[in-house]
């Protein structure tokens, strides 16, 4: 004789399992979808495969897509120009050495995140930077002191 609580038990176990089997015939069916969508895409060209290709050529490519120089709009190098004009005569101003958090403190607010990496290159070419005692330190190269 069976309780009250062992068929509920035998219920939710026939369940889960009959669960189970669906998830996983779902599961198959959308595998088998995607295999397919992706074989069809690969025969119309639509998909890269890279599987066939040597290393070499695939560096190639990327040299070939990415090694094109893309002309500076006037509009930038106008840009860059005051701004590396504005950043020299600042040093300058500190008699050539200036710390990383002077330079920072002075030009935060005039400099935009997206210009932030030419900023940096700009103090870079101007600058020769040292660390002492803790403290980064950019000297002005001798050839942009006068």
């Amino acid at each position: 004789m069976t309780t009250m609580r062992q068929r509920k038990r035998r219920e939710a176990v026939v369940s889960t399992q009959s669960t189970g089997e669906e998830a996983a015939k779902v599961a198959n069916q959308a595998a088998k979808a995607l295999i397919e969508s992706r074989n069809k895409l690969r025969k119309e060209g639509k998909v890269a495969r890279f599987g066939n290709e040597d290393s070499a050529s695939l560096l190639k490519r990327i040299r070939e897509r990415t090694g094109k120089e893309v002309a500076m709009p006037e509009e930038k190098k106008k840009k860059n120009v005051s701004l590396i004009s504005k950043l020299r005569d600042f040093i300058i101003s500190k008699k050539g050495v200036v710390t990383t958090n002077q330079v920072i403190d002075e030009f935060q607010d005039k400099i935009s995140v997206p210009d932030n990496a030419v900023f940096k290159s700009l103090l870079m070419e101007l600058c020769e930077f040292k660390r002492e005692n803790k403290i980064g330190r950019w000297y002005l190269r001798e050839k942009f002191q006068s």
